[in-house]
């Protein structure tokens, strides 16, 4: 059954259409008379790049594995893709246009079919077209695209691995109005299908035009977040442990406000995703995570953009803060953070002084300061506006959950010394257990003057704040000697297991490099990835009676048998001992053992293992109606549920 959270005060039930309508467009004209008084001063002169006809859409993502962000831009009238490569220093260079046959809708860098290197992926603004173009990891792409039918859904796509084995499958809106749908991904080798499809939540009174994937209750698996429009809610869908989803939970949105567009970030800095949906005619819904997979109800926050979202640490202050381009005004307009979930009244605002119809976040040129993309759909160009802030903040804030991500080079090599900055070319699960084995690609790259001949020392950390601090928690180190030139990297390979004894939450995984042969240490520390939400392990031993006899006799052999389903989130791989009991009303008070058996069991999570029990019964036992009870007990481990650790059959008759 679905649940609907409802806000009380000021939620719909309480307020007529017409005033939130006025309490809406208030808020909105508040900020608009304010809007040249709060410029930013931080963000630099655009520098521009011409697209095709009419671009709306723009996307960001490592193409080319050197772990700097390249933009992608979907042209509405030529119908086509404008790929940009990033050269390590925030300019872009143009790449061969890529026809589509149709206006794009959404744009995704994904790699479909896990062989390292990132897919270019577009659907279509009119009908269910879906073009792939496959990676060759250099920045190109095979001559021939791969075209597939989404069965009339295009209001947003998203991937992500949901049964573990390494291919993402695909994520979009039902067709038909209803609930959202997943794809399998069904591909072999280098192969990309996609079949099986599943409506969940059919119930949903209007399809969801944004979605968002993440682990919102620290099991390790993905979850999904629904943006809709029509019903004004936020849809949360909790994975069942098996690549399914359960019912959808409703949070009706602050206001009513009808949200199009949807992102999982923390918002409050307390380690726990948070839901930020983005509102049409400038406004955001903020909805606060509990870690559970519940949420607080959503607040509203008054915007003046309306087009693309983007949540990162834009000035330094170490706080998220939220940011959307204006059409009208041709603006990128920032709602600072208060570092609790809040924002300030003050919106500030960069005028970009063309026609905005989407922004993107990175650090285009790896000082670990936050820049900005923008479309400019009239004058056909994207224009990078680089961030020129004293103040460094967090360095990922746009993460694609794919292969790549925003790097940390610096400027050309100019320096008479060693200059190291470390990029991270390979990327991390958005979740994991604790003890799990992990595995990362550091690309070391040398910006001075002088070549490196010599030890190089690389960290990597676990941080709360984005920073390297006391209370951090070290995950792997490894020293290496390497040889790069003035201007060259090399890539390092790292095994790693994620830390154990942390408490559950969000985590930036932060890379450090060192030589005792460097001058410039501040371009040293870079994060790995968009947060990692790491869970503690535990086992949980459920115990529950597969088989009972029929009946018991005084004296006389029997058999029963206990399944042991496994609902903690990392394998069980010890023994296991089980105690059965015979008692008269249900409980282990006054009951009387019958066997013990001990048995090496390997359970993996979410899975069941049988132990069977035979025993006999007592020569004197007196005739009437029994219970068998089942206690287990996973020696050497602590099972961290032990309510469900005893098992009680049906009544089953006793002679004497």
């Amino acid at each position: 059954m679905r649940t609907a959270h409802r806000r009380n005060s000021s939620s719909l039930s309480s307020s007529s259409s017409a005033s939130r309508k006025s309490r809406i467009t208030r808020s909105v004209f508040e900020a608009l008379e304010r809007r040249e008084l709060f410029s930013i001063s931080y963000l630099g002169d655009p520098t521009l790049y011409s697209t095709g006809a009419t671009p709306t859409e723009i996307e960001v993502g490592d193409l080319n594995a050197d772990g700097r962000p390249d933009v992608v831009a979907g042209n509405k009238t030529d119908e086509s893709l404008t790929v940009l490569l990033n050269n390590g220093a925030g300019a872009l260079v143009a790449q061969p246009t890529l026809a589509l046959g149709f206006a794009p809708r959404v744009i995704r860098i994904v790699d479909l079919n896990a062989d390292g290197k990132a897919d270019l992926v577009a659907n279509s603004d009119s009908d269910s077209k879906m073009r792939v173009f496959v990676g060759n990891g250099d920045g190109t792409f095979a001559s021939t695209p791969i075209d597939i039918n989404l069965d009339g859904s295009r209001l947003d796509l998203q991937f992500g691995d949901v049964t573990g084995d390494g291919r993402p499958e695909m994520f979009a809106p039902a067709s038909g109005g209803k609930g959202i749908a997943v794809w399998h991904n069904a591909g072999v080798g280098a192969q990309i299908s996609f079949d099986n499809k599943k409506i969940y939540d059919g119930s949903i009174d209007a399809y969801p035009n944004g979605l968002a994937l993440a682990d919102l209750n620290g099991d390790g698996k993905l979850d999904v977040v629904g943006a809709t429009h029509g019903s004004e809610t936020f849809n949360v869908l909790l994975n069942n442990g098996d690549g399914t989803f359960g019912a959808s939970t409703d949070y009706h949105t602050d206001l009513g406000i009808q949200i199009n567009e949807v992102v999982l970030r923390d918002a409050n800095g307390d380690r726990k995703l948070d839901a930020i949906g983005k509102g049409y005619a400038g406004s955001y819904n903020v909805m606060l995570g509990n870690g559970n997979g519940t949420f607080q109800s959503p607040h509203y926050v008054g915007a003046l953009g309306g087009e693309g979202l983007a949540v990162a640490d834009f000035n330094g202050d170490g706080k998220a803060d939220l940011a959307s381009g204006n059409e009208l005004y041709g603006s990128i307009a920032i709602n600072e953070g208060n570092g609790d979930g809040t924002f300030k009244d003050d919106i500030k605002e960069y005028l970009f002084g063309h026609r905005v119809s989407d922004i993107a976040a990175a650090d285009f040129n790896g000082d670990g300061k936050i820049d900005f993309a923008v479309v400019d759909y009239k004058n056909n160009q994207v224009g990078v506006v680089l961030n020129t802030s004293s103040q460094v903040g967090n360095p990922n804030p746009n993460p694609n959950p794919n292969p790549g991500g925003s790097g940390n080079p610096t400027p050309a090599p100019g320096a008479t010394d060693v200059d190291l900055a470390p990029s991270v070319v390979s990327a991390l699960p958005a979740s994991v257990v604790g003890g799990a084995k992990g595995k990362i690609t550091v690309l070391v790259r040398n910006h001075g003057g002088q070549k490196l001949n010599g030890p190089v020392t690389i960290d990597l950390f676990a941080s709360s704040d984005g920073t390297i601090g006391q209370d951090d928690t070290a995950i792997v180190s490894l020293t290496k000697s390497l040889k790069i030139k003035a201007g060259k990297s090399k890539k390092v390979k790292m095994k790693f297991s994620f830390p154990t004894g942390m408490a559950d939450g969000a985590y930036q995984i932060l890379a450090r490099v060192a030589s005792a042969t460097e001058g410039n240490t501040g371009d040293n520390v870079i994060s790995a990835s968009a947060p990692v939400t790491i869970a503690r392990p535990f086992v949980d031993l459920a115990s529950n009676f597969a088989k009972t006899p029929t009946s018991l006799k005084a004296g006389k052999k029997a058999k029963a048998s206990v399944a042991l389903q496994n609902l903690g989130n990392v394998v069980h791989n010890g023994a296991v001992q089980v105690t059965l009991y015979a008692s008269t009303d249900g409980t282990l008070n006054g009951a009387t053992q019958l066997a013990t058996v001990t048995k090496n069991l390997k359970v993996k999570t979410g899975k069941s293992k049988k132990v069977k029990v035979s025993f006999t019964c007592a020569s004197n036992m007196p005739a009437g109606s029994y219970y068998l009870v089942a206690t287990t007990n996973p020696i050497g481990v602590t099972d961290t549920v032990a309510a469900n650790n005893t098992a009680t059959s049906g009544a089953v008759p006793a002679t004497a």
